[in-house]
């Protein structure tokens, strides 16, 4: 039964959130991470935290190490067979352990796996690889989360005790066996120059003889022979097999899923949504034809207040398909709270839909009609100058960069509190998230109100992209944000 816990089926509770204080409020999320301010400050924590710690558990981790290897897959063999088998059945070896701890308190068992004519790595390059994306682990839905991960050449195990469980693609395909591990780790190599894929296995699917698939084997319910087959795993540790042969919905057998592609988007696609479209203040709109093979861009910026997230949608829609005039062969159309800034970047704060429509997707960039998301949430105006003044109030003379930025971070809410009279208590916003999963253009129905706002909006918008103000590659209405 010991497969069990490597596969995740024993219930595990989540790891406390245990942030470290000492971390500036807005380097904590898991988008800090591409931060230049809060790199240097999350880096020199965390490698602190991890010499500490693994110079105290030095002896369980080895023990650790041991048990991992000797737990069970789903057909039998242990983990250490699996990586033996993937190594005489492919250029792949394992390599390298290392242990790493979060700011959460939890520890990470972590295997990587590389080519077997790669150079040996020394101690000081194992010891600079980037384990930074363990660092915050909170966020275990977000896209970016560690369940969601398909690092190339990485296994990971989240361990609680002397318990552990697979965090990741690749530990949760070895959970199920050698030769399903062996097919993962030669698909992850595909589309990289030397990294030893073989287009022999990638449609290889014999291995599905050897999985349990409710009470049957997976090769019984799901043709290994059907055409275009993919395979891929869900965070919730259960697994995806994908031909267009299959149909939607899915059939469930075990933890194995068995459809035709794209079902849950099919799905979310289909479900009915309104939205309200908002008058609106144009930031920009231009014609913009700095484009080869006679593309021409509406590139759009507009400014609303109010609404909910369907109505920024909607809103979005309804300009970009008016934007389509003159030469104009594809618009993109960014809707943003009303703000002193206009669309300047940064603009997670203030965007609350994007959207890129293409009539002909041969005459643009992309190869979809439509693409467009929206915002969960508005941000309010206090969360926006909050972003703003702590990169702003940055003091390039302080050594430290915790220090810097912690004083950064004081001054801004100081200054914010103050000027929108906020409770001492106030806290900015963290995350600023945007769906994925909005009703395609059929189903989205645009409500258009007979009120002379909503006409005056589009009256302007119109006036802008048929202008012929400006040079011989941009016309219109230019930006009218304060920077510009």
């Amino acid at each position: 039964m010991k497969y069990l816990a490597v596969l995740g089926l024993c219930v595990l509770s989540s790891p406390v959130w245990a942030d470290d204080s000492t971390i500036p409020l807005k380097c904590r999320p898991s988008a800090a991470l591409d931060s230049p301010q809060c790199a240097d400050i999350l880096e020199k924590r965390f490698d602190v935290r991890n010499l500490k710690a693994n110079r105290r558990d030095a002896v369980a981790n080895e023990a650790l190490k041991k048990e991992i290897l000797a737990s069970k897959t789903m057909t039998g063999e242990t983990i250490g067979d699996a990586l033996t088998y993937m190594a005489s059945h492919s250029p792949f070896v394992a390599k390298t352990w290392s242990f790493v701890y979060s700011r959460s308190g939890v520890e990470y068992a972590v295997l990587s796996y590389e080519q077997k004519t790669d150079k040996p790595e020394s101690p000081d390059q194992i010891a600079d690889q980037n384990f930074l994306a363990y660092d915050d682990d909170h966020d275990a839905d977000g896209a970016a989360s560690i369940d969601r991960s398909q690092a190339v050449g990485e296994l990971a195990w989240q361990v609680t005790g002397k318990s552990f469980q697979p965090r990741g693609y690749f530990a949760r395909m070895i959970a199920l066996g050698a030769k399903a591990f062996t097919w993962a780790a030669n698909d992850g190599a595909k589309g990289f120059d030397n990294s030893g894929y073989n287009a022999d296995l990638e449609q290889d699917f014999s291995w599905f003889k050897d999985l349990d698939a409710g009470g049957r084997k997976l090769s019984e319910i799901a043709d290994p022979s059907a055409p275009n087959m993919t395979f891929f795993s869900y965070a919730d540790n259960s697994y995806v097999v994908q031909s267009p042969s299959f149909s939607c919905p899915g059939q469930t057998a075990g933890l194995f899923v068995i459809q035709a592609p794209d079902c849950e988007k099919q799905a979310a696609a289909a479900k009915d949504a309104e939205g309200r479209v908002l008058p609106f203040k144009i930031i920009v709109a231009e014609r913009n034809s700095a484009y080869q093979n006679n593309m021409v861009a509406a590139d759009v910026a507009i400014s609303v207040d109010g609404g909910q997230p369907m109505d920024w949608v909607a809103t979005g829609v309804y300009v970009a398909e008016h934007s389509i005039v003159r030469d104009v062969t594809f618009a993109t159309v960014g809707v943003f709270i009303t703000n002193p800034w206009g669309d300047d970047p940064p603009q997670e704060a203030t965007q609350l839909a994007k959207i890129y429509y293409a009539p002909d997707p041969s005459q643009s960039p992309w190869k979809d009609k439509w693409s467009y998301i929206g915002a969960t949430a508005a941000s309010s105006l206090a969360d926006v100058e909050f972003d703003r003044l702590s990169n702003d109030l940055l003091d390039a003379n302080v050594a430290d960069p915790e220090v810097r930025q912690n004083r950064a971070d004081a001054a801004a809410k100081r200054i914010v509190i103050k000027k929108y009279k906020l409770p001492k208590t106030w806290e900015p916003r963290e995350e600023f998230l945007m769906n994925d999963e909005e009703p395609d253009r059929d189903h989205l129905h645009v409500v258009v109100p007979d009120d002379t706002a909503v006409a005056t909006s589009m009256a302007a918008l119109s006036q802008c992209l048929t202008s012929d103000d400006g040079n011989a590659l941009i016309r219109g209405c230019p930006d009218s944000s304060p920077q510009n």
